[in-house]
């Protein structure tokens, strides 16, 4: 019972709730929970690095409550509602390794703290950026490898802005919990990557998202992020269009390239501004073998990904903005844009010769 006694009595002297380990890897970023008891809400937190936990040096430091605040790149946010603060350090390197402190400045006694070790990794499972590019109103797919050491921890999907915003990817419902239905997720662990859809996009959906995983031990608790997915969200104006230029009453064929993977999709071409609005003139799921509509026909080459739109009998009202599609997700390696102008023969052959007679002039 006495060394029990001054077990108790040497850790509250000293001020030390806990130690864990945080693992991070090169280039990505953690998010590491400090917790601390209630009578310590108002007081000033600080993350240090050093071996003695009385000669640390400051990483960062607030006496700020509920707000963030930055130092580099390292960001602390102290949840007062939650008795804990959270700590970001960013761009890790092998550098910032070693041993770290979260602290409460307490006058008089000795602080409270917990003791961090922080080891850095290099992983070559998981790529350190990619870059998204999707269609307002579309879809966007994001592919979120993770080490194989993770498979059975929590997946998380954050936003960054300036805090990060974390969301568990819930595979059991198929959704990342806490997010709008917008928002889903499947779990291929036998391969170790997770999937994360995100439809309907808004322009506010443009930013800086990272793939990472939980690791949670009662109260020690982290979040590490490996790869950072860079989301564009665009207008379909945005989309260079491919000029072209008919004549009425002719036979009009355009070549539509699809990505492989869309080989057994519908094809469509359809009139519009937009692919989500514009009018379908023909579509097909059929392979060699022509589908008519109208003056509008179609066949699909799946052995060279292409599928070819006929409009027979071309009018001027034909002219106008066209869209080939091979998926309705509106993404856009599988869209092509194509702006048609149609002229009367008669129109073409005087700017020939109006041409020609420059050419003729200068000679």
């Amino acid at each position: 019972m006495r060394i029990l006694l001054i077990v108790i009595l040497l850790s509250f002297m000293t001020g030390c709730l806990s130690s864990f380990k945080v693992t991070g890897y090169s280039g990505g970023t953690v998010i590491i929970s400090c917790h601390y008891s209630t009578e310590d809400r108002s007081r000033e937190k600080y993350f240090c690095l050093g071996q003695n936990r009385l000669r640390c040096k400051d990483q960062i430091r607030t006496g700020l409550r509920n707000t963030w605040v930055h130092s580099g790149r390292f960001s602390l946010y102290d949840n007062t509602g939650g008795n804990y603060f959270k700590v970001i350090i960013r761009q890790l390197t092998r550098q910032d390794e070693g041993t770290y402190w979260c602290g409460v400045d307490i006058p008089i006694i000795p602080d409270s703290y917990t003791k961090v070790e922080l080891e850095v990794k290099k992983d070559d499972c998981c790529e350190k950026s990619v870059t998204e590019t999707a269609f307002l109103g579309g879809e966007a797919t994001i592919r979120c490898n993770y080490p194989e050491d993770h498979e059975d921890r929590i997946k998380y999907f954050c936003k960054e802005q300036d805090r990060f915003i974390c969301n568990s990817m819930n595979s059991k419902n198929n959704k990342i919990s806490n997010i709008v239905q917008r928002f889903s997720v499947s779990d291929n662990r036998g391969e170790r990557f997770s999937t994360v859809t995100i439809s309907d996009l808004t322009e506010d959906d443009t930013g800086t998202y990272w793939c990472g995983v939980e690791t949670s031990r009662t109260e020690q608790r982290y979040i590490t992020l490996i790869t950072q997915v860079k989301l564009r969200v665009i207008t379909w104006r945005n989309v260079r269009p491919v000029k072209k230029t008919g004549h009425v009453g002719e036979v009009f064929s355009i070549w539509c390239k699809y990505p492989r993977e869309n080989e057994e999709k519908e094809k469509l071409f359809c009139k519009g501004d937009s692919p989500s609005t514009c009018e379908d003139k023909i579509t097909s799921r059929i392979q060699n073998k022509m589908a008519d509509s109208g003056r509008f026909s179609l066949i699909d080459n799946r052995e060279k990904t292409v599928f070819t739109v006929h409009i027979k009998e071309l009018r001027p009202e034909d002219s106008g903005t066209y869209w080939c599609g091979s998926d309705r997700r509106w993404r856009p390696a599988d869209f092509t844009r194509f702006i048609l102008s149609v002229g009367e023969w008669i129109n073409s052959l005087h700017q020939w010769w109006l041409v020609g007679g420059d050419i003729g002039g200068s000679l």
